[in-house]
Order: structure tokens, then sequence, then C-alpha cells
């Protein structure tokens, strides 16, 4: 798809925003409301799983139901009459996304951390009241705008519409195996604790600009799971606040029930934690 080309009778493509094995972004400008929106073309071979079809539409229709100002609004979805291909026309948010800030960084101070995960919690916390679940909580999927310093939770049901399908499932765990919780690891469902631990590894890599389980595999990820423990972010770098360490800890429970209750909770032991004040230590408050 070329620049100045008029997508759907109605997006007007302005550049190509990102490239994955699974989608491409693009920068167009929709023509009727006059508005910049981020438009995500699904790739072409899902078109001929109409199992996938199915879930993509179900999932996007859930999605667009979400709004929130943490969460990048869906506009519209369908798909394209000559290919068939699924896209989903979603809010453009003009800044960079966590993984971009980690690449120019490496990792970030906590009063900024805390920032970004407090308000990615709000997103989570209206979503999961809401009754969706991300699976798919990633550096990538948190957007960040460039002005207003506003996050945005990107990319809801994306992760749910593919992961049945032969023809992604490999290529899609594979390449966000580090935020796979590990009752996900397990091949057990995704709920709501699943997302905070992803949240938790979020955390992690952004005060420590490392993952806490570097895996080469699924296999080695469960493994490192479910026999070895992180090591504290406050014994990583002592001038990361030991509450703020535990509370990351608790994010990254192994036992889903040990975790936070929700994302509230989060939310509040985050805050919390840069006051001086450690998650309550027999209770996932």
């Amino acid at each position: 798809m070329t620049a100045d080309t008029l997508f759907a009778d109605r997006y007007r493509i302005e550049r190509r925003l990102g490239l994955g094995g699974m989608a491409t972004v693009q920068l167009a400008l929709d023509t009727r409301l006059q508005r910049h929106v981020a438009v995500k073309l699904l790739a072409e071979h899902l078109a001929a799983d109409s199992n996938f079809v199915s879930r993509f539409r179900r999932e996007a229709l859930a999605a667009a139901r979400l709004v929130h100002p943490n969460i990048v609004q869906v506009f519209d979805f369908g798909s394209e009459e000559a290919s068939g291909r699924q896209y989903i026309v979603m809010e453009f948010v003009d800044g960079p996304s966590c993984a971009d800030i980690l690449r120019e960084l490496r990792r970030v101070e906590p009063d900024d951390a805390v920032s970004i995960l407090t308000q990615a919690c709000r997103g989570l916390d209206y979503a999961h009241r809401h009754g969706v679940v991300h699976r798919d909580v990633k550096p990538g999927n948190l957007l960040r705008g460039r002005d207003d310093g506003q996050v945005k939770l990107a990319d809801f049901g994306i992760a749910k519409a593919t992961e049945d399908s032969d023809m992604t499932k490999v290529g899609s765990v594979l390449g966000t195996a580090a935020y796979l919780s590990p009752e996900q690891a397990r091949g057990e469902p995704a709920g709501p604790a699943s997302d905070l631990y992803a949240l938790g590894v979020v955390s992690y890599q952004l005060l420590a600009g490392r993952l806490p389980f570097e895996a080469a595999s699924l296999t080695d990820l469960a493994r490192q799971q479910e026999q070895t423990v992180p090591q504290p972010l406050h014994e990583v770098d002592p001038e990361i606040p030991r509450p703020l360490s535990l509370v990351v800890t608790r994010a990254l429970a192994r036992d889903p029930a040990d975790r936070f209750e929700n994302a509230a909770a989060m939310e509040r032991a985050l805050v919390a934690s840069m006051r001086g004040i450690p998650p309550d230590p027999t209770a996932a408050t």
C-alpha cells in the first residue's frame, strides 16, 4: 500500500508506521472526519482462516466498546474488498511506544516508570471490569503521547483473535514469550491476573533495562518461571526504591492468587511505593 492510496473509500494513506509478521500499520487521514488515524492491516494469509475472521470481528467489536483515556480507541474494522484482508482503524497516538523508549534510553527513572505503569493499570482495570483481557501487554503495546505524556494501551483483542490460528500460533507465542505468565506458558487460559504479570515484566524491564527471565524458547521460559525467582530490582540497582521493587515482585508471582487482586490494587501499590510504603506482604491487595 503506497502513500496517497484511498483505503476502504475513506482512509487516505500517508506513511507506514510499523511492519511486523502479523500486520502492517499505516498513518492515514480519515477523509470523512478529517482526523489522523492508525490503520492496522492484518497479514493476507489470515483472510483464508474463516475461524480467525469470526474471532477477529468479535474481538474488534469488544475492543471498540472500550472507551477510556488510557486505551487506544478503536474506530472501525472490516475487510479489504480486493483481498479480504482484515483491518482495524484506531486512534493515532503521536509519540513513542515503551519499546521505542527502551531502545533509546535502555531504562527509565523510577518516577517516570511509575507514571507509565499507573496509567497502564487504569486502562487494564477499565478493560477487566468490562470483561476484556488484553493477553499481549508488552512495551510495544504501551504508547506514550509526545506532548502530554498520556499512556495508552493498544491492540486489545488482536492476541485473542489470533491465538487459536494454526498459521499464527507459533510465531505469535514465541514473539511475546517473555511476557507470558506461568499459567499461559503451561497452556492455560489467560485472565486478568495474566495481564498483571505481563505488566510486571514490563515494569521490571523499564526499571532494570532487562527482562526478569531471558529465555530462548517457550519451554525454557516455563522452566525458569517454575524453578527460579527474578533478582529483586533493588538488588539489581540500589537506586530503585525497595517498596517499588516489592510491588514488581508481587506482580511477577508464579501463582496468580499471589499477585494483586486487580489492576486498581496494583496502581495503588505503585503510588504508595513512591511514598516509601511497601505492599502488604500477606495479601494480594
